[in-house]
Formats: structure tokens, sequence, C-alpha cells
């Protein structure tokens, strides 16, 4: 068998510098045909070929390698290499679409004859009908074999021998890559035969790559630009208002967020002019057309945004469902409400998360809830308000009363708690404490199910009538939808003995009102509020609804193809494994690039 086996950089080898590197170095790994810029580590071919198994089984990897050994380019290469194999494969099913199509038409034209001779209208130069050679288009065609799916055209050379190369870089646990590495020359890839039934359905495989800050994003996307890749790409970046806000009223403040969302809201009559300028953009050519690069950073953006009053953060966002590539902080792939938010739908696509050492904490993070009587208290009123306006009062009288029967339980736990000091006191439940309690409180699973449908119909009448100036703010759609996802959470059953309750009393205060007798606890703050009434103070409840468990988030982000999480630091990759309950069938663990012979400890 023939093999091509990649030496280890050593100091003198020569390596092709620069940014916006359009050549570099094609290499066949696992099957797919890879472009690199510079002659890769033998640790980077490794962990390109355990990636790329991992996405030709739809399986998952966990990638553990030091700093500075090329995981983001062996990971950017290596997955955008499989996006081009699929986009040359469709490219390719189509021509034989067309080829069926004719000779459909030519039989029906010639219907009644006996023996009529087919031609196909178009086919590749080279190629030979073969049963193995592409896959068919049907899908109830079987698959000849699990690794055949980008079948390569036939070469009429070649270099290394007449013999199908062996593939000798094999997934191992706990283990890394040789100082040679021996890899594919040609041999293809599998993938199920639906996913490519119809070439008109058919979309590449998406690509989110997700980093621990909006910082690292800029660090990858200088790497994407050194990449062969970059030449022909559609990316996007999704990040946070704090840094794609142009709107000189709103940017540099210290809640951003809040007051891009009020500025765009209907409710509040307020409006920015950058936020209209996002429609003009709809696609990437319209991008380019307003000089945006093809491989650019958030200040790109920015700079084109001031340049041309277009909002940079939605116009990024509504590019996701074009995009190839889409880079974000990996907290937006995590959290089930900015998943919703910025129409992020990771199925049947590959996750990246590089940095994720920390994916943990995030996913319980986006697991909990914090519940605030003052919160409720707003969005009450809020509800109260559309009522008298006529505005779905059906509707916002159920979630009023919903809202109130959640104010009134935290009420209804002061007993509970303990005195920690004059000021605030505290206690702690079990997930199924909650459940309970909730359910005396006139919080039941049938309620909640109701207070959602409330919910959509809300939206819908707003999605309908966009020009309508009313509805609830987003602060508490945002609190409502905060409400919707932890609840769905704790009422599954497998999930009440993952969740601890943590519900907190501290003194708060409200404009005095006429004073009740014997309420030892409400008396006079000698402080004012806004409409000049002496304000009281009282007690305030909050309730923090701990997720314990990170796999209760993480487990909805399975419906990906493969999910890649990557760091310097996983181990124990055992106990990680655990922790997030999710299989990772290859697991790499990539040695230094620098050889042991060459190091020096003092």
């Amino acid at each position: 068998m023939d093999r091509t086996s990649i030496p280890s950089m050593t100091p003198g080898t020569s390596r092709t510098k620069g940014r916006g590197c359009i050549g570099g170095v094609k290499m066949p790994i696992a099957g797919v045909e890879v472009e690199f810029p510079f002659q890769p580590y033998p640790t980077q071919i490794y962990m390109m070929n355990q990636v790329l198994q991992a996405i030709k089984k739809a399986e998952n990897c966990l990638l553990e390698s030091p700093t500075g050994t090329g995981k983001t380019m062996a990971l950017l290469s290596s997955c955008l290499a499989w996006q081009q194999q699929e986009l040359k494969l469709v490219k390719q099913l189509e021509l034989e679409a067309l080829d069926e199509a004719f000779e459909d038409t030519e039989t029906a034209i010639n219907k009644g004859e006996n023996n009529i001779k087919k031609t196909p209208m178009r086919r590749e130069t080279g190629q030979q009908e073969t049963k193995n050679n592409t896959p068919s288009v049907h899908p109830s065609s079987e698959s000849s074999s699990d690794d055949d799916i980008f079948q390569a055209p036939k070469r009429t050379k070649r270099s290394l021998g007449s013999e199908e190369p062996k593939d000798t870089v094999t997934a191992t646990k706990e283990t890394g890559p040789s100082e040679t590495c021996d890899i594919d020359i040609v041999k293809p890839i599998s993938l199920m035969e639906k996913d490519y039934a119809d070439p008109k359905k058919f979309r590449a495989t998406q690509i989110f790559y997700g980093t621990r800050t909006h910082k690292q994003i800029a660090q990858v996307v200088d790497q994407l630009k050194r990449s062969p890749y970059a030449k022909d790409i559609n990316m996007t970046i999704l990040a946070a208002r704090d840094h794609t806000c142009v709107n000189d009223m709103v940017r540099g403040k210290p809640n951003v967020t809040e007051l891009c969302k009020a500025a765009i809201d209907p409710v509040m009559g307020v409006s920015c002019s950058y936020y209209g300028g996002s429609s003009k953009i709809s696609n990437f050519e319209s991008l380019s057309n307003y000089g945006l690069p093809i491989v650019y950073d958030i200040e790109d953006m920015v700079c084109v945004g001031k340049k041309r009053r277009v909002c940079p953060y939605f116009t990024l966002r509504n590019l996701v469902t074009q995009a190839g590539i889409i880079f974000c902080p990996y907290n937006y792939l995590i959290d089930p409400r900015i998943r919703s938010s910025m129409n992020v739908n990771l199925t049947k696509s590959i996750v990246i998360m590089d940095e994720a050492h920390n994916i943990e904490d995030i996913c319980r993070e986006a697991g909990s809830l914090l519940l605030k009587q003052s919160d409720l208290e707003q969005a009450m009123s809020e509800c109260r308000d559309n009522i008298k306006k006529d505005r779905n009062p059906e509707e916002y009288k159920f979630i009023e009363d919903f809202l109130q029967s959640l104010y009134s339980w935290l009420d209804s736990l002061g007993p509970t708690v303990q005195y920690s000091d004059m000021n605030e006191a505290k206690t702690t439940m079990t997930g199924e404490d909650v459940v309970n309690r909730l359910h005396l409180s006139n919080v039941s699973q049938e309620n909640f199910q109701i207070f959602q449908d409330n919910l959509e119909k809300i939206e819908t009448t707003k999605a309908e009538q966009p020009d309508l100036n009313y509805g609830i703010s987003g602060k508490i759609k945002l609190l409502c939808d905060d409400i919707v996802v932890v609840l769905n959470y704790l009422y599954n059953p497998k999930n009440i003995s993952k969740y601890k309750a943590y519900l907190n009393r501290e003194v708060g205060s409200n404009e005095r009102k006429e004073q009740k007798k014997n309420e030892w606890f409400t008396k006079p703050s000698g402080r004012r509020g806004q409409s000049g009434r002496e304000e009281e103070r009282v007690w305030k409840y909050s309730l923090h609804l701990l997720c314990l468990s990170p796999n209760i988030v993480f487990s909805e982000l399975l419906g990906a193809r493969t999910i890649v999480l990557a760091s310097g630091t996983l181990s124990p990759l055992d106990s990680f494994q655990a922790e997030l309950a999710v299989k990772f069938p290859w697991v790499v663990k990539g040695r230094h690039v620098v050889p042991g012979q060459n190091l020096f400890a003092s």
C-alpha cells in the first residue's frame, strides 16, 4: 500500500508567510482534500484527521492540545474542507438531476418506441459511470459501503502507486500523533445518502465557531484570513450590542443592550435610524457592495455601519441563515434564549467551541433563573396597561394572573427564611420542594402551558401587525422568556433532582401608602420617591433557581451533526465527559510542536 509520510517540522523548514494567503499546501486527509496555508505540523494533521473522522461519522470530538500547537487553523481548515467537498458534490448531483430530467423528457417525446438511446446532457470529463462513482440521488438506494460518499472524480495519474492507500491515522483515546503522520490519499468519506437525495433542498453543513470572548473572535478571524479558504466563503459574526452599536446616543453607555432595545421598541415610541438601514443588506452580495471584505472582523463592520448608516448588530444577525460559517461567543450557542433571539439553528451543523474549559459553568448559568418581585411588579403593571387599552385583553389578563401567582408564591415563602443579619434573610429548597410549592400556588404545569400559549398569541399579533405601537417591552419579554425556559427544564421529571433554589429576602422600598398596624417590618425610611411621597421600607424577595447539572442545557445541542470541544486544558477528560453526559468517541490529546530535545528546564 502506498502512503504519504509527513515529516515533523524542523527549525529549518520553510513556511508560507503573510496574511491573506491564497496558496499553500493541499493534501488528502480522511478522504477530504484539505488546503493549508503552510506545511502543517504532524500534530495539526492528527487533529484534522480526527475532526474529519468525527464529522464523517456524525460523532463528537474532544480536542485537548497545548497553546501554540495550531488548533485554530487545524479546526478551520478541516471543517471548511468538509464543507467545500459537500458543495462540490451537490453541484455534481445537480448535473446528474439535469441529466435525469433530460432523459425523462426524451422518453416522453419518443413514447411508444421500444429502443431509445439515451445520452446524458452533461458528463464531467474523465469521469466514468460506475455504481460507486457518486451517491444516487434516490433516497431508497443503498450505499455500497460505509466509506462511500464523497467520491472524487477518477484521476488519470497516480504519483505514488496504483493501489488505494490505507488510512493509518486511527482514532485513539489518551494518545497523540507520532513524529511522522501517515494519512489518506483518496479514501472517500461516508455520509448518509439521504442527506443528498434532493439537491434542490440540500444545503452545505453550516459551521458555528464559538469562542470564549469577543476578543478571541478577532483572533480566529485573523487566522481565517491566512487560510486558502478565505478567498471564497460566506461568513458572519454574532456579537453583543456593546461591541457593534454605532448610535452615538447609545454606544458607550453602561446599559447599551437595554437602551438599544428601547430605541427600536415600538412600545417606547423611539426609533433608531441605523436600525432601519440594516434592511438594505439582505445578502452577501449587497454586503460586498458596501465595501466589506470577504473575511472581516467586528471592527470592519462597525466602520462600514458608521459610514453607510446601517446597524452592524442586526445586519450581521440577518445573514446567519445564509452564512457558511458563523463566529460568536459560545454562550450564544449554549443559551436557548440567545439561540432563539438570534435565529440560530444548530440542527445537522458542525459546532466548534474553542477554549471550552469552562463550558460546564456556562451551561449551568444558562439553565438558572433569578426571579425578583420588583421585576414581577413591573411586568404585571405593563399587562394591566395593555388590558385597559383593550390590547389582547384575555391573553394579558392570564399572563398577569400567572405572574401574580409567582409573586404571591414568593411572599408565601417568607416564614421559611432564616435571618443572617438585620437586613437580610435566606433559605434553600430542593427542586422537588420548588415544584410541589409551585403546584400549591396555582403555578401548575397546566397553567404554565396556557401561560406559554398566551405569550405566543401576543407575539403572533405583533408579528402580523408590526406597526402597532403596543405590547410588552423588551425587558418584560426577556423576563417571560427566562421563566418559560427554566420552568420547562424544571418540570421535566428527569431534571427535578438537578435543581436547587435559594430564596433571599432583603429590605427594599416602596412609596409609602397608608401604613398598616402591627407590621413591624414596614416603617418610614425618611426618603422621598419620584412622586415626592415618603418611601417605606419593606421586605423584597428574590428567588435564585440554580441548575446543578450542565447536561440539562448541553443536551439540547445534540441535534448538531458534530460537536468539537477544544482547549489546552480539558483534563481530566473522563470527568469532563461525565458532567456533560455526552459521548465523545473521538478524543485527541495533541503533543506540543516543539520537540522534546529542544526543551530546557531551568
